[in-house]
């Protein structure tokens, strides 16, 4: 705000007596905004050359020094012609002062690129935001005092604006995440459609958007069992699985007698007068939906290999799914192809 109102300053003198004052303390400011720029990014961005540091640090201290010891600041070699043409002799300091405002904005520029390549994005955007504001503004006051265009100075502006995009674009940022948050999630029906899909079906083709109003979270599957076979309950399906909509051939029936193996010479006239009933039909229940777990987890992994979806971690919980599920249902039918009373 000071280096604004000693700018406006300038505007408002009538006479060289009253605009070289005005003049010299908005470039005093200007070199004091110009040295907490470089630290401040280089503590926001913990980018610290010193050696850089210090020597723009110390150039910009020259600078200071020359323009309260110059009769006619840092801008003006001569201001005789500033009353006939109104364009004055521009002092080669200034051109030396140009300059470092250029290398100033290199290592924040640089400083910033750093940030981004690190990891903190909001950050560096920010800042690399406001440092082309900076430059632009700049690159206007050149043009200014090289007589090619004639508007007044933006480098007040230029400070002004670095200060508003730092200080409005994190919380931009997190007005649109906030935004998009509260967008409702896209849900889709993972029920089995025979008449839809084969086993060769793409998953894109099973995923049928559900009513918003339909959407509910995901209920584990229970199966009705008996409190001896509660134990060998498989791991039921949650809304925390990383499931996706695959197409799997289902049992034809579940009500056929369950095949037991039986030694030379032995009959279990029970197991062959009746079909399984009770305990045995659950457990053929548990072992179907176990295989046709075992054939969605297959097919998840296979559909994320053509893809290209290859990512080890994902294919290693897969892979342990299909082994879980694998390992229980060979014990259950062990359990269920034993002769009873044993």
């Amino acid at each position: 705000s000071g280096f604004a109102l000693a700018s406006a300053l300038t505007y408002q003198a009538h006479s060289i007596t009253t605009l070289l004052p005005a003049g010299k303390l908005a470039i005093t400011m200007g070199i004091l905004l110009w040295v907490s720029l470089i630290w401040f990014v280089a503590f926001r961005t913990s980018c610290r050359p010193l050696i850089l540091l210090d020597a723009l640090t110390a150039v910009w201290v020259i600078f200071l020094i020359k323009n309260g010891v110059s009769a006619n600041s840092l801008l003006y070699a001569d201001t005789a012609p500033l009353a006939h043409t109104l364009q004055p002799v521009v002092s080669p300091w200034w051109s030396a002062l140009e300059l470092t405002m250029l290398l100033s904005l290199l290592y924040a520029l640089y400083a910033s690129y750093r940030l981004y390549i690190a990891g903190n994005r909001q950050t560096a955007l920010a800042l690399g935001s406001g440092l082309s504001v900076l430059l632009l503004a700049v690159v206007s006051d050149h043009l200014v005092n090289s007589g090619i265009t004639h508007i007044v100075y933006l480098a007040p502006f230029g400070f002004a604006g670095f200060l508003l995009v730092n200080s409005l674009y994190p919380r931009l940022s997190a007005y649109i995440k906030s935004r998009a948050a509260k967008k409702p999630a896209v849900i889709y029906n993972l029920t089995f459609n025979p008449a839809q899909a084969t086993f060769h079906s793409d998953v894109a083709d099973l995923k049928i958007p559900l009513q918003e109003g339909h959407a509910e979270p995901a209920k584990p599957r229970q199966h009705p069992a008996t409190p001896a076979q509660k134990t060998h309950a498989p791991p039921l399906y949650s809304a925390d699985e990383d499931t996706e909509d695959v197409a799997v051939s289902k049992p034809q029936s579940t009500t056929d007698k369950a095949p037991a193996p039986e030694k030379p010479g032995s009959k279990n006239p029970e197991r062959e007068s009746s079909p399984a009933t009770g305990p045995d039909l659950e457990t053929l229940n548990i072992i179907s939906d176990n295989l046709i777990d075992i054939a969605v987890y297959a097919t998840m992994a296979m559909n994320r290999i053509k893809r290209g979806e290859t990512d080890p971690r994902t294919l290693e919980v897969l892979c342990k799914k299909v082994r879980t599920q694998a390992v229980k249902t060979r014990r259950m039918a062990n359990q269920l192809s034993r002769p009873r009373g044993k």
